[in-house]
């Protein structure tokens, strides 16, 4: 499958479940592209592990984005509690400097896994 595919289904809904109204994408309209995203579904259950989720955070990589990505979650953040969400999951990769900002911004760490491949 291809990552367009993986974005039509991430967008659309099949894949995590709905799009919350929460989630929030910035354009560079001069540049006509997305240069920062936060992406947050309503999946089934409840937090901690389910429930309200952040699927995507992104931002782009040039220097000139620095420290977009941070105001869009926090944003986010702030649109969610707003709207009553109890709680917004997400999920970091073990090593992935993102993860401190992440816990900055409030969130705590509840789970761990590792997953593990034979080739």
């Amino acid at each position: 499958m291809s990552t367009y595919d993986d974005l039509r289904r991430l967008m659309d809904g099949t894949l995590m479940g709905p799009l919350l109204p929460t989630s929030t994408v910035l354009i560079d309209t001069e540049r006509d592209t997305a240069v920062a995203a936060v992406l947050a579904h309503d999946c089934p259950g409840a937090p901690p592990l389910e429930g309200p989720w952040i699927s995507e955070v992104f931002r782009d990589p040039e220097p000139a984005c620095r420290g977009i990505g941070s105001l869009l979650l926090r944003h986010v953040l702030w649109l969610s509690a707003e709207a009553g969400l109890p709680a917004l999951g997400l999920s970091v990769t073990a090593g992935n400097p993102a993860a401190r900002q992440y816990e900055r911004l409030g969130f705590v760490r509840t789970e761990q896994w590792a997953d593990l491949r034979i080739h």
